[in-house]
């Protein structure tokens, strides 16, 4: 009689034609992929795989990022698609300058894989719409857990923001959640109004950066997994209205699109509290999901 067990796996997982067990959340994301218009190439599945495997490694790293993006698919509109959606819209969505006018693949240049590769706004006032916004699911912990990130391959000097919200919550202040440049600086907002809360010269201007908020005071600022600059006195101003985060610019409670970047971007993700060791190993998980595309920077 033949073993019941044999060849039992659990539901939703496949086995690719060389052996590999995909987990769960790299089908999912294909699916979605393939449901908004766009295909995933096997090489790409079997590096978001390792992708996955590698952040499962770390304790307590997959439940705290809410939304991740790749920037990973053979074309556009496999890009907009999040590898993590937990939060947040079906895809990031994409406009020119305000959110009246919908873009499309013209108004980006993408390129997926090698020394080219990545993502970049082609028609000014190009950007994306997450669907996360400044409440949303940071409210749970009073505002105490929060980080977000952006992956810049574009080693250059400008006025910008990568990604971010503004809530203008009376005549005089803003509440940041922002990561972006000034005249050679570069700097992470968490849920405060801004001022020189994580503002540092910044002579590499490329990379992982990462700003993260694990209490009601500290924001730490990481670029390549390494702490930059640190703010242990970042007191958190509760936002009024969940503006909604967007990549590319950001977004205030009046304007739907604010200081857009020309930087090539290779992802982004948005959650809650990273530490030390779980911004090392997402560090690390990307870097290597990159370096198999040879697009790393």
């Amino acid at each position: 009689m033949p073993n019941p067990n044999i060849n039992r796996r659990a539901p939703g997982v496949t086995l690719a034609s060389g052996g590999i067990v995909y987990d769960p959340e790299v089908n999912d994301w294909v699916t979605r992929v393939i449901a908004n218009g766009g295909s995933v190439s096997t090489s790409t599945k079997n590096a978001a795989n390792t992708f996955i495997n590698a952040v499962n490694a770390v304790s307590g790293l997959r439940s705290k990022i809410l939304r991740l993006n790749l920037f990973a698919g053979d074309q556009f509109l496999a890009a907009q698609v999040p590898f993590i959606k937990d939060v947040g819209s079906t895809v990031d969505e994409a406009f020119v300058g305000n959110d009246s006018t919908p873009g499309s693949s013209s108004d980006w240049t993408y390129v997926e894989t090698g020394s080219t590769g990545g993502l970049t706004a082609l028609t000014a006032g190009s950007y994306l719409k997450t669907g996360v916004g400044m409440v949303g699911p940071f409210a749970a912990d009073s505002y105490t857990k929060s980080s977000f990130g952006v992956y810049v391959k574009t080693a250059s000097t400008e006025l910008g923001a990568s990604l971010g919200a503004q809530d203008l919550f009376n005549t005089n202040s803003a509440i940041l959640m922002l990561i972006g440049w000034v005249d050679g600086n570069s700097y992470g907002y968490n849920h405060v109004t801004g001022g020189s809360a994580n503002l540092i010269p910044d002579s590499v201007k490329k990379g992982l950066y990462i700003s993260s908020r694990t209490s009601s005071t500290l924001i730490t600022l990481y670029r390549d997994g390494s702490s930059v600059v640190s703010n242990s006195s970042a007191t958190i101003v509760v936002p009024v209205s969940d503006v909604t985060i967007n990549v590319f610019s950001y977004r205030t409670t009046t304007v739907a699109s604010n200081a857009p970047t020309t930087k090539q971007l290779l992802g982004h993700f948005e959650g809650l509290d990273l530490d030390a060791t779980q911004v090392t190993g997402l560090t690390n998980a990307l870097v290597a999901f990159n370096t198999t595309l040879n697009r790393q920077p």
